[in-house]
């Protein structure tokens, strides 16, 4: 990537991409006409003039910023966003467009990644547009307590943000009674009620810890997800101290946790859209009853973590053999009933392939996985040796989930796919992705 010019370009926008950019192509007279343009700011359907900033591609590609709109789409993409930071702020990078057209263009990002019409992928939308975040990670730095900006370094300092339900909110809140003007460096995680921190060296250790009887009064007040007062007391609040999570929790830095129950569970990855979150475990589930009702059926459940989907299988009747490598997740996903296989994915799932062809332990009937961003990768070639009826792919990624239902293509066929819009405002979303293994495979 070279820097841009300066100069400035008009630009016909023909969707978002996949991250903060609506794209388009230039237009005018000039070398540069056609060439594809990311124009940060933009709507899908606007004609813009936008100010060059990088050149990429040997020229093919550019990136550039929003001046004005010169020609608004015929029905019109483009809202008031709620909140004053949109445009500085990572955290919201859609906002500024109206929902449906959001979730229309999450459906085309993953339609076009996969190769199939639109109209092969179902969508789901997340009940809720604003206030439905129960997770968030920020950041403190400098005194300012907030999220990562759209472009650059440092943190946006973060008052209010509209995406937090009322248990984080309130939390947030209190946190910056706290935290705001401290001289330390610190990751920040809300999950409902409970608060923790992860700081940087000795010196931050030490202040932080100083900080925790009133890190617990943030959780005392946070109200209960019902709308009344939180169920908590001052004696069922606790701070966790420092030397207590260090060790136990894995963490990389030194840990400071304040709350109800298990504070530090803050650390622990669960979805932040707990009612979209619903629908997604219920999307898996469907997908899953392609063979018919689970009851009985062996399931093999490859990056488990916590047990956000190893529950409802389990509660259907499914005997779920549940594969994660996180040990802080293991104790919760031991308690979903499942036979745990504590170990990375793709060195597990080729050791129960070989036990499969050996005759020493009955094969899958159908595998659900949840890999990270950056998908299943070699775990796709022991999906292949062990050959099961039905795959499930959960994916927050359409790149990387187009590279590996490409990868299982010549035994499997795609079936179906469904968007579940968990991430209302942004670019993320998460996709449930049904591969049927060919006859002749099996």
């Amino acid at each position: 990537m070279v820097p841009g010019d300066g100069a400035e370009v008009l630009v016909a926008l023909d969707g978002m991409a996949f991250g903060p950019e609506a794209v388009g192509t230039q237009v005018g007279g000039g070398a540069a006409a056609g060439r594809r343009t990311f124009v940060l700011g933009g709507a899908p359907g606007e004609t813009v003039r936008a100010r060059l900033r990088a050149v990429r591609g040997g020229g093919a590609h550019a990136q550039a910023d929003l001046l004005a709109v010169e020609q608004a789409a015929a029905a019109p993409a483009r809202t008031e966003p709620r909140c004053p930071l949109v445009g500085r702020c990572g955290g919201c990078q859609w906002q500024h467009l109206r929902y449906g057209v959001q979730v229309a263009q999450k459906r085309r990002l993953l339609a076009r990644a996969l190769g199939v019409a639109e109209a092969v992928v179902a969508v789901t939308a997340s009940p809720r547009q604003f206030g439905y975040r129960s997770r968030a990670r920020l950041h403190l730095e400098d005194g300012a307590l907030g999220y990562r900006p759209l472009r650059g370094g440092g943190v946006v300092d973060v008052e209010a943000c509209p995406l937090l339900d009322e248990p984080a909110a309130a939390a947030l809140a209190r946190l910056r009674a706290v935290l705001v003007g401290q001289p330390l460096r610190a990751e920040v995680l809300i999950a409902g009620p409970d608060v923790a921190l992860r700081v940087e060296g000795s010196a931050a250790a030490r202040a932080a810890q100083a900080l925790a009887p009133r890190l617990v009064d943030v959780s005392v007040s946070v109200p209960g997800r019902g709308g009344g007062a939180g169920t908590g007391t001052g004696a069922a609040v606790r701070a966790v101290a420092i030397e207590d999570t260090q060790a136990e929790r894995g963490a990389r830095g030194p840990v400071l946790a304040a709350g109800q129950g298990d504070p530090a569970r803050a650390f622990h990855f669960e979805q932040a859209n707990p009612e979209a979150n619903a629908l997604l475990v219920a999307a898996v589930l469907e997908a899953a009853r392609d063979l018919g009702p689970l009851a009985g059926r062996r399931v093999l459940e490859l990056y488990a973590g916590a047990g956000n989907f190893t529950r409802a299988l389990i509660a259907a009747g499914a005997a779920v053999t549940a594969v994660e490598s996180d040990p802080a997740a293991l104790p919760a996903l031991a308690l979903c009933g499942a036979h745990v296989e504590a170990g990375e994915a793709a060195a597990v799932t080729a050791r129960l392939a070989a036990q499969a062809r050996a005759g020493n332990r009955g094969r899958a009937e159908i595998v659900v996985l949840d890999p990270p961003r950056s998908g299943a990768g070699p775990t796709v070639q022991g999906l292949l040796g062990l050959a099961a009826a039905r795959i499930v792919y959960v994916s927050c990624d359409p790149a990387t989930l187009a590279r590996d239902v490409q990868g299982l293509a010549r035994q499997y066929e795609l079936a179906g796919v469904r968007l579940v819009d968990l991430f209302p405002q942004t670019y993320h979303l998460e996709a449930v992705a049904l591969l049927r293994c060919r006859a002749d495979a099996r």
